[in-house]
């Protein structure tokens, strides 16, 4: 689970307890999270999912570099 916001908002939010009880489980919210293969974090910035994806394609050029 992820709290999605603007600074000042999720600010607020840092005094309330922000799990979620579903049955018996408790879930606890993260930071980032991926859905559908991308990467979104609380500022929905998409830092992770681009870091992610250059270090993919770096891995796929070191590669072709040996062909």
């Amino acid at each position: 689970m992820i709290w999605v916001g603007s600074k000042h908002n999720l600010a607020k939010l840092q005094q309330y307890d922000l799990t979620l009880t579903v049955g018996t489980e408790m879930i606890q919210p993260v930071n980032i999270v991926r859905n559908l293969g991308v990467w979104i974090d609380h500022k929905l910035s998409m830092k992770q999912h681009v870091i992610t994806v250059a270090g993919g394609c770096f891995h796929q050029m070191r590669h072709l570099r040996q062909i």
